[in-house]
């Protein structure tokens, strides 16, 4: 019936009535306190999503892809090797990039040298998405890491130790992957992909 987006929608609109008209609970104070509260945490999400496209921006003016396809150009005569460089760049680039432009920008350039190297597109394309996520939440420069710590109003120091275990299972995730594509390939020719 709704997007993503559309669906939160719904759901404060009716979180408010509810709220407000049944259980007659939410006061006018309350109200504004969490409209004050709720723009707070919006404008930190905005704030990275701003500083990402800024970055993004930036690498593009600084011809940034046309040299990393020219310094990468020399692996693809070693599909291993190669996967293991283009994951550690994807993950240091989303220390400070959106997975969006991340996407945007790094697709066209990694496309061509792993086709080139013979790698499965759709492999790459699911350890290209882990490893943008493992830069979202690597501590202690990740963007959603930060989004977490406004959210519930802890310091980096506290978030970290709790969901290290998570990263690190992530970790060793991509990296048994990236060693063996098969286990993304094989289950997706069995479903019929």
């Amino acid at each position: 019936m709704f997007t993503a987006t559309e669906a939160g929608v719904i759901a404060v609109v009716y979180a408010l009535i509810v709220g407000a008209f049944v259980y007659k609970e939410l006061k006018f104070k309350d109200f504004i306190s969490a409209m004050v509260s709720s723009a707070k945490m919006s404008a930190v999400v905005m704030f990275l999503a701003a500083t990402a496209q800024l970055a993004a921006y930036t690498m593009t003016v600084a011809h940034i892809p046309e040299m990393m396809t020219e310094g990468l150009s020399g692996l693809v005569a070693h599909p291993i090797l190669l996967n293991f460089t283009l994951m550690l760049i994807v993950i240091v680039v989303g220390l400070a990039m959106d997975v969006v432009p991340c996407i945007l920008i790094l697709t066209p350039i990694f496309l061509p040298l792993v086709i080139e190297a013979g790698l499965d597109p759709v492999a790459f394309g699911v350890l290209f998405c882990l490893a943008n996520v493992l830069g979202l939440t690597s501590p202690p420069v990740g963007p959603v890491l930060n989004v977490a710590c406004a959210t519930g109003k802890v310091t980096m120091e506290e978030i970290i130790p709790p969901t290290m275990p998570y990263f690190i299972a992530q970790c060793a995730l991509l990296l048994v992957l990236s060693l063996c594509p098969a286990l993304i390939e094989v289950p997706l020719h069995w479903l019929g992909g």
